[in-house]
């Protein structure tokens, strides 16, 4: 049976969890892909629905990612005794996520031609900036529209040693407590503090997917990585793996069910079903990822393809709503392979968008060492 230990006793690459990864970017990516062709499907009820909620659960599932990518990163560092103090943690993650981000804001400003070359365009630069255009509904999508998660993502980064610290001294309290915070922060807000500022509907969405309304995403995604270490990070056993294949499948199962649940429903609302919506969808994502960690390492050739999108998933993330954008206006090809079929559309979207995620990650790599 495979073991999560290599041969000089450090932890493994989660291998299962990368196809998680890139599941994360690719629902993203159709959704977006979807959205941009104007909604193809909407004579399909339930294809259409699913569809729709694909970037909710997309976007969950990736702060959920998030969360586990960190407390395995800090676990494997406080094994060998290098646990980073705040200042460094916050520098390796800047390193890290910046030199996309920034470039890809300058080229995004400078296709707009000076547009935002005025008072009120310069909120909008300086929120960017700055990592907190999710905190405003008038910043939220206006340069890069998916970039208003990376904004959130930074702030967990703030806490995130604080939360692993919380995790591994209990995660079953830390996990329960970011579900009381999100689910009782989300009922405050949308039962009180919108109706109260007479907000339209988008504030529901905006400051719905705040750092505390979102704080259970992030958390339960580090209970997952707990959980994996502690019970089984030696030896999987015939008996781990059984298991494994059950809770795999009753938990895509029970997602499926949510996410068609959820999206006929509509989960932004004064309602509780929008209090507990994201933090039931990255409850049982969490238990996925623990399902799928017990299963044996997934290798081999049909993995590369996986391996490849999961390791420049944040490149292809970050350009991939503004390209499917321009190709979608500009291109008269694509506009032809819509005329086809949404299928042959996105295909090609998405083959495009791995290519720049690819190739901005290589180059921006190179340029900033």
């Amino acid at each position: 049976m495979n073991t999560l230990i290599d041969k000089k006793g450090l932890i493994k690459r989660n291998k299962n969890i990368d196809i998680l990864r890139a599941c994360a970017i690719l629902i993203i990516v159709f959704y977006h892909g979807y959205v941009v062709a104007g909604y193809p499907w909407q004579s399909h009820k339930i294809i259409n629905l699913l569809v729709n909620f694909g970037g909710e659960f997309g976007v969950t599932l990736f702060f959920a990612l998030s969360g586990f990518g960190i407390f395995w990163s800090l676990y494997q560092k406080e094994q060998k005794n290098a646990m980073p103090k705040w200042h460094v943690f916050m520098k390796q993650r800047c390193i890290r996520i910046m030199p996309q981000y920034y470039t890809n804001i300058f080229i995004l400003l400078v296709l707009q031609a000076g547009g935002m070359i005025s008072l009120s365009g310069l909120k909008h630069v300086l929120a960017y900036c700055t990592f907190t255009q999710n905190l405003w509904i008038e910043t939220h999508g206006s340069i890069n529209g998916a970039l208003w998660s990376m904004a959130t993502i930074v702030q967990f980064y703030l806490v995130a040693i604080f939360l692993y610290r919380m995790v591994e001294e209990n995660w079953v309290l830390a996990g329960g407590s970011s579900i009381l915070i999100s689910v009782l922060c989300k009922f405050l807000l949308y039962h009180y503090l919108i109706p109260a500022l007479q907000l339209d509907g988008a504030a529901y969405f905006v400051y719905g997917r705040q750092l505390f309304m979102a704080l259970d995403n992030f958390v339960l995604g580090m209970v997952a990585a707990k959980v994996i270490l502690q019970f089984w990070d030696k030896k999987l056993t015939r008996k781990m793996v059984v298991g494994g294949i059950f809770i795999t499948i009753f938990s895509i199962i029970a997602l499926i069910v949510l996410v068609y649940e959820f999206s006929k429903s509509g989960i932004y609302m004064d309602k509780p079903v929008g209090y507990i919506a994201h933090s039931v969808l990255a409850l049982f994502i969490a238990v996925l990822m623990i399902g799928v960690s017990m299963l044996p390492q997934l290798d081999g050739v049909l993995m590369r393809p996986v391996s490849f999108i999961a390791k420049y998933q944040y490149g292809i993330y970050i350009w991939h709503l503004p390209v499917m954008g321009g190709l979608y206006k500009n291109s008269p090809m694509f506009q032809t392979l819509l005329a086809e079929g949404f299928i042959p559309f996105i295909i090609a979207e998405l083959f495009v968008v791995i290519i720049m995620g690819y190739f901005s990650s290589i180059w921006i790599r190179v340029q900033s060492k």
